[in-house]
C-alpha cells in the first residue's frame, strides 16, 4: 500500500510575501509624473491577443483599506504590477487576473504591468497606467456625470470654457492641475454648468470636486482640449524671407484681421496694435542691415487666447528711393531650377536700370541691364543645392532696391556615364600609375585616390585617367563628372582597388567557378574550391598573408582544399604562378557553412544539479565523431568522441551554479558544428543506496490536473522522497515502499513548473534531480461531435459589421472570446448545434482570433477547446454626417443626416443642460431639436451601440434658417 502524501502547508504552494508600503509622493496632485509617450499609447501585445487591463489611463482609483485593485484579461500567465517601491504579482485564472497595490488617498501612481506566459519566463505583453488616487466614496443620491468626454474639443469664448454635467444637489468646484480654485457652481434640479478661465489652448487637466452637505463625496479628473476659432481674416502682408525698409528707427507691418488685436515680436522688441476696420499696422524698432524673426499674434480680445501666429524672417535694408515701374521676380522663393552649362538662367522686371546678382555675403556674381520693363541674367553655379542671391537694382546711380532670394539648383544627371573598373578588383600597375577608363556623354571627369586628382575631358563619348600610385595599396577613388569646367557635378561613383604588377600575358583562361559571397559546405574541416587557370601554380593565402593551400593547374583546370575554422565570411588571395613569375592576382570572399551533427547531445539536463566527484564534475553526452569542448567556470576541457559517446570532467568547487558551454568539431582545430549551454548547480557527492533511484518524469513533460492535483512516481530504495517547488519550498514528501514511490502534487496554478525531488535515506540526503513539467487544466470526455464550420484561416460571412460563428456540440455551451474587442459570450448547444453573433472591423481584416471552449454544463471541465483564426471582408459603414442649414418647423430645427445606430446627444456653447438626446438608427436620421433661427455654437455627439463602430463629437456653428 502507498502511504497517504504529507501536505507541507499552503505557504509551500503558494509563495506569499509582505509588500511595505512603498514611498510615495506627497498628496498633491502636483506630484504626478508626466504622462510618457509609452504610457499613452496602446497596450503592447507581443504574443497574447486577450491581454487587456481594465483600468484607463490618467483614470482615478479608490483606495479600499490602504490597497487600489487593478483587474484585466489574459489568456494564461502570471501579471507583475510595478509601482514606485512596489511589486505584486498575480496568476491569471480562467483568463482574468487581478492585483491589490498598496497606496493611500491623493496621490499620482504611475504603473507598470507585465504579462508573462509562464512563472519567471520572458515578458509577452506590457501595458503602463498614470492614475491618482481617491477616497472610497459615498453613495449619493443622484447621477454624478459630465455632458463631455475626455480629451473633448471645447471651444473657448472670451478666455472661458462653458462645461456642464449632472449632480446630486451640492457644489461643484473645478481646480487646475496644481490644485489652484478656478470655478464654483451649485446644482440645481440635478444639473450644473460652470465657466472656467482658460489661459492657452490645447490639452487643460481638471479636477471636478463635488461637495454634499459639506462632505467630499466625488473627485473626479478630466481633460479637454481648448480651442479657439481661428480668423480666416488674418495676413501679413510681408512676404517670408524679404527686406523690409527701415524708417526713422524702425520697421512697419501691415495685414488684416476681423477683429482684436495683434502683437508683434522681434529683435528683443514688442508691440501690441488695435485691429481696426479689418485692418492694422504695427511698427517694430529695428536697425539696418540685420535679420530676424518677427512673430504675429492674434488675440479676439485684450489679454485673450491667441486665434492666430505667423512668422516672417526680414532683412532690414535702407529706405528706397521711389521708383517709374514694377520690382520682382518670375521665380519664387525656394523654387527648383536647372543649371545648364553650369549656369541657372533667372529673370523678373524692374524699370530701367543695373541689376546685380551678390552671393549671399555679397561676393558680385552677375550684372544685367534692364530694359523694357523685364531683366535676365545667367548665374553661374559651382553645386546644386540651396543657393541663396542678392539682386540690387540701381537707377541713375543710385541703389532703389535690395532684395534676398534662394533658388533650389539641379542638374540632369548624365545617364551615359560609368566607370569599366568593377568595385573591389585589382587594377595594374603601369610606370607607377593605374589607369581607369570609362563613358559620359560630354564634359570632365575629375578622378581622386591616395592624396592625387586628375581631371580628363570627354572625347567622343569615353573618357581615360592615369592616376599615380604604388604597388599593393588597397584605396578608394572617387569619378565625379561635370557638364562644364567648374560646374556642378552631375554623376558621382566610387570604387575601391588594390594595385597588382603589371601582369604578363597569358595563354588560357583565369577564374573561379564559385561567385563572390558564394555558401560553400565544410567537410572534414575543410572546403573545396575550384576555376580554371592555364598551367602553373595556383596558391591560395589568408588576410594575413600565409598560405593556406597550393596546387597545380592542368588541363586547364585548378582545385585547392582549404581548411577552415569557423563558419561564415572566409577572404582569400588566389595568386596563379607561371614559369616562375606571377601573371594573375584576385580576392574572393565565400560563406563557410558547416552541417551540424544531429546525433550530437548532453546528457546533463539544463538548470540541473551535478555531483562533485574529487574537486571536478562530469559530463557525458553523443556525438557521431570529432571532439568535444567544454567550457565553464573559467576551465577548458576537449576530449574525443568515442563510438559515438564522449565524457568529460571539469574542475569545479562545491555549491557553484555556473554556464556550461559544449561545443563539438568534427575534427580537431575545425569550425564549430554543434553549440548547447547548460546551467548547472554543483552538489555534495551522493552516498551509495541500494536500489535504483529514478523519475517516471521526463522533462517538459504534460501534466492534467485532476481535481486539483498531479500524480508524480518514481523508482527508490527506501527512505523518504521530498517534492520542493521552484520558490524551494517543500510542497509534499512520501515514503518509499518496494522500491516505488507515489506523490499527489497540489496544484497552485497552471502553466510551466520547476520542480525539485530529494530522496532522504536514514537521515542523510542521498539523491537531488530537476524536473520542469507543463500542468494543463483537467478536461472532460472529449466531445465527438464537436466542430467549428468555418476552418481555420478561412473566410467567414460578413452581414452589417456582424458575422455569425457556427458549429456543432452534442450538448452543454460554447465559450467565445473575442480577441479583437475584447469581448466574451456563452451560448448554448441546442439540438446539436450552437450560433453566436460577433462584432467584426467594418473595414475588414486579414486576421482576427476567436478562442472557442466547451463545457457540458457552467463550471464543467472543458470537452473541447481550439483557437481559430479567420480573414474578414470589409462591408459597407454608414458615416455620421450632420446636413447644414437645417429649417424650423413649429418652433423645431429639424436637423438631419446618416449614421449607424446610436445615441446623438446635442449641446450648446455657454447654455447648461442638453439641447436634445435621441436615438438613431442606420443610415438617414432626422430630428426636430428646440433651436431657434439664427447661429448657434453647438457640440452633437454621437454615441455608436457598437464597439465596432467609432463614437465622435464635433463642435459646429450652424445657422438655423428660418
Amino acid at each position: 500500500m502507498t502511504p497517504r502524501p504529507v501536505i507541507l502547508g499552503a505557504a509551500a504552494v503558494i509563495g506569499t510575501c509582505l509588500l511595505a508600503p512603498s514611498f510615495l509622493p506627497s498628496p498633491s496632485f502636483a506630484a504626478a509624473a508626466p504622462v510618457s509617450a509609452a504610457s499613452q499609447r496602446s497596450d503592447v501585445q507581443d504574443h497574447d491577443d486577450a491581454w487587456h487591463v481594465d483600468t484607463a489611463n490618467e483614470a482615478q482609483v479608490e483606495v479600499h483599506d490602504g490597497v487600489v485593485t487593478f483587474t484585466g484579461t489574459a489568456t494564461t500567465g502570471t501579471v507583475t504590477v510595478t509601482t514606485r517601491g512596489a511589486t505584486v504579482t498575480a496568476p491569471v485564472r480562467d483568463g482574468k487576473w487581478a492585483a491589490d497595490v498598496p497606496a493611500r488617498v491623493g496621490v499620482a501612481i504611475s504603473a507598470r504591468f507585465d504579462l508573462r506566459a509562464t512563472d519567471g519566463g520572458p515578458v509577452t505583453a506590457t501595458a503602463q497606467r498614470q492614475v491618482s488616487t481617491i477616497a472610497q466614496t459615498t453613495p449619493v443620491a443622484g447621477k454624478w456625470g459630465f455632458d463631455f468626454a475626455p480629451d473633448q474639443a471645447v471651444t473657448a469664448e472670451d478666455g472661458k470654457i462653458t462645461l456642464t454635467g449632472t449632480a446630486p444637489d451640492g457644489t461643484v468646484a473645478v481646480k487646475g492641475t496644481y490644485g489652484d480654485a478656478l470655478a464654483s457652481t451649485t446644482t440645481a434640479d440635478g444639473r450644473w454648468s460652470v465657466e472656467v478661465p482658460v489661459e492657452s489652448t490645447g490639452l487643460t487637466h481638471l479636477h471636478f470636486i463635488l461637495t454634499v452637505d459639506g462632505k467630499q463625496v466625488r473627485h473626479d479628473y478630466r481633460r479637454v482640449d481648448v480651442t479657439v476659432p481661428a480668423d480666416s481674416a488674418f495676413a501679413v502682408d510681408t512676404p517670408n524671407r524679404s527686406d523690409v525698409e527701415l524708417h526713422d528707427g524702425s520697421v512697419r507691418f501691415t495685414g488684416t484681421a476681423t477683429t482684436g488685436e495683434v502683437t508683434v515680436a522681434g529683435l528683443g522688441g514688442t508691440t501690441t496694435v488695435p485691429v481696426e476696420d479689418g485692418k492694422w499696422t504695427a511698427d517694430l524698432p529695428a536697425r539696418l542691415g540685420v535679420t530676424f524673426d518677427a512673430t504675429f499674434q492674434l488675440r479676439a480680445s485684450h489679454g485673450g487666447l491667441v486665434t492666430n501666429t505667423v512668422k516672417r524672417q526680414v532683412t532690414t535694408v535702407a529706405e528706397v528711393t521711389p521708383v517709374a515701374g514694377k520690382w520682382g521676380f518670375d521665380f519664387a522663393q525656394g523654387q527648383e531650377v536647372t543649371a545648364k552649362d553650369g549656369k541657372v538662367t533667372l529673370t523678373g522686371t524692374a524699370p530701367d536700370g543695373t541689376v546685380d546678382v551678390t552671393s549671399h555675403n555679397g561676393t558680385p556674381i552677375a550684372s544685367t541691364e534692364a530694359r523694357d520693363g523685364r531683366w535676365s541674367v545667367e548665374v553661374p553655379v559651382a553645386a546644386t543645392g540651396p543657393t541663396t542671391l542678392r539682386f540690387l537694382l540701381t537707377v541713375d546711380g543710385k541703389q532703389v532696391r535690395s532684395d534676398y532670394r534662394y533658388v533650389d539648383v539641379t542638374v540632369p544627371a548624365d545617364s551615359a556615364f560609368a566607370v569599366d573598373t568593377p568595385n573591389r578588383s585589382d587594377v595594374e600597375l603601369h610606370d607607377g600609375s593605374v589607369r581607369f577608363t570609362g563613358e559620359a556623354t560630354s564634359g570632365e571627369v575629375t578622378v581622386a585616390g591616395l592624396g592625387a586628382t586628375t581631371t580628363v575631358p570627354v572625347e567622343n563619348g569615353t573618357w581615360t585617367a592615369d592616376l599615380p600610385a604604388r604597388l599593393g595599396a588597397t584605396f578608394d577613388v572617387t569619378f565625379q563628372l561635370r557638364h562644364t569646367h567648374g560646374g556642378p557635378v552631375t554623376n558621382t561613383v566610387k570604387r575601391q582597388v588594390t594595385t597588382v604588377a603589371e601582369t604578363a600575358p597569358i595563354a588560357g583562361k583565369w577564374g573561379f567557378d564559385f561567385a563572390q559571397g558564394q555558401k560553400v559546405t565544410a567537410k572534414d574541416g575543410t572546403v573545396t574550391l575550384t576555376g580554371t587557370a592555364p598551367d602553373g601554380t595556383v596558391t591560395a593565402k589568408d588576410l594575413s598573408g600565409e598560405t593556406v593551400a597550393t596546387t597545380e593547374a592542368r588541363d586547364g583546370r585548378w582545385s585547392v582544399e582549404v581548411p577552415v575554422r569557423s563558419a561564415g565570411g572566409l577572404t582569400l588571395r588566389f595568386a596563379l604562378t607561371v614559369d616562375g613569375e606571377q601573371v594573375r592576382k584576385d580576392e574572393r570572399t565565400v560563406d563557410v557553412t558547416v552541417p551540424a551533427d544531429s546525433a550530437f547531445a548532453v546528457d546533463t539536463p539544463n538548470r540541473s544539479d551535478v555531483e562533485l566527484h574529487d574537486g571536478t564534475v562530469t559530463f557525458t553526452g553523443t556525438a557521431t565523431a570529432g571532439q568535444v569542448t567544454v567550457t565553464g567556470l573559467g576551465a577548458t576541457t576537449t576530449v574525443p568522441v568515442t563510438d559515438g559517446k564522449w565524457t568529460a570532467d571539469l574542475p569545479s568547487w562545491l555549491g557553484a551554479s555556473f554556464t556550461v558551454t559544449f561545443q563539438l568539431r568534427a575534427t580537431e582545430g575545425g569550425p564549430v558544428t554543434n553549440t548547447v549551454k547548460r546551467q548547472v548547480t554543483t552538489v555534495a557527492e551522493t552516498a551509495p543506496v541500494a536500489g535504483k533511484w529514478g523519475l517516471d518524469v521526463t522533462e517538459g513533460q504534460v501534466f492534467e490536473a485532476l481535481d486539483g492535483k498531479v500524480a508524480l512516481t518514481g523508482t527508490a530504495p527506501d527512505g523518504t522522497v521530498t517534492v520542493r517547488n521552484g520558490n524551494r519550498e517543500d510542497v509534499v514528501q512520501t515514503e518509499v515502499h518496494d522500491g516505488k514511490w507515489s506523490v499527489d502534487y497540489p496544484v497552485s496554478e497552471y502553466g510551466h513548473q520547476s520542480l525539485t525531488f530529494l530522496l532522504t535515506v536514514d537521515g542523510e540526503q542521498v539523491r537531488r534531480e530537476s524536473r520542469s513539467i507543463q500542468i494543463t487544466e483537467q478536461r472532460g470526455p472529449v466531445d465527438a461531435a464537436w466542430g467549428i464550420d468555418v476552418a481555420d484561416r478561412g473566410t467567414v460571412a460578413v452581414d452589417d459589421g456582424t458575422t455569425t460563428l457556427t458549429g456543432t456540440a452534442t450538448k452543454g455551451e460554447v465559450t467565445i472570446v473575442n480577441r479583437y474587442y475584447h469581448s466574451t459570450q456563452t451560448v448554448p448547444v441546442v439540438d446539436g448545434r450552437w450560433s453566436a453573433t460577433e462584432y467584426v472591423p467594418y473595414l475588414g481584416t486579414d486576421k482576427m482570433t476567436f478562442d472557442f471552449v466547451l463545457r457540458e454544463a457552467p463550471g464543467a471541465f472543458k470537452s473541447a477547446e481550439e483557437t481559430r483564426t479567420f480573414a474578414v471582408p470589409e462591408s459597407e459603414i454608414v458615416d455620421f454626417t450632420l446636413d447644414p442649414e437645417p429649417q424650423v418647423v413649429d418652433g423645431l430645427a429639424q436637423l438631419s443626416g446618416t449614421s449607424e445606430a446610436g445615441e446623438i446627444v446635442i449641446t450648446e456653447r455657454n447654455k447648461p443642460g442638453e439641447v436634445a438626446r435621441f436615438t438613431v438608427g442606420k443610415g438617414a436620421w432626422k430630428q426636430g431639436v428646440p433651436l431657434a433661427a439664427g447661429r448657434h455654437a453647438i457640440t452633437i455627439k454621437y454615441i455608436s451601440d457598437r464597439p465596432n463602430v467609432s463614437s465622435t463629437s464635433r463642435n459646429v456653428l450652424l445657422s438655423v434658417a428660418e
